[in-house]
C-alpha cells in the first residue's frame, strides 16, 4: 500500500496507508502515525526483546510499529486478562502522546 501511494504521490504515506488499511479491516491493522510510534516506544522494550514478525513483503518501519504492538497487546493480555483491538491500542498510543496518564481497569 505505501508503495501504491508513493507512486501516486512521490511521498512516504505510511501513516495514509495504515489508515487506509484500518478502515478497511479494523481488526487486522494498527493505525500509525509519528505520534502512535513516539508512545509506543514509550511503553515496549527493545526491539531485540520482542519477537519478530514473518512477513514475505514489509515496510520495515511499519512491522516494528506492528511487533511493539502486538507485544503490548500480549502483555495487557497476560497481565489483565483484556484483549485489545488495534483500535484501543490506538486510543492508548494517542492518549500516551498527549501526556495523559494511562489507567487500563480489569474486567
Amino acid at each position: 500500500m505505501t508503495d501504491l501511494f508513493a507512486a501516486l504521490t512521490n511521498l512516504n504515506k505510511r501513516s495514509l496507508a495504515s489508515k487506509y488499511l484500518h478502515f478497511h479491516r479494523p481488526n487486522l491493522f494498527y493505525l500509525y502515525d509519528s505520534r502512535a510510534a513516539w508512545a509506543i516506544k514509550q511503553v515496549t522494550p527493545r526491539l531485540s526483546s520482542i519477537s519478530h514478525l514473518e512477513v514475505d513483503e514489509h515496510d520495515w518501519t511499519y512491522r516494528d510499529f506492528v511487533r511493539r504492538c502486538v507485544w503490548l497487546r500480549a502483555r495487557v493480555q497476560e497481565t489483565l486478562s483484556i484483549f485489545l483491538t488495534p483500535r484501543e491500542i490506538d486510543k492508548i498510543l494517542l492518549t500516551i502522546a498527549a501526556g495523559v496518564p494511562v489507567a487500563i481497569n480489569e474486567k
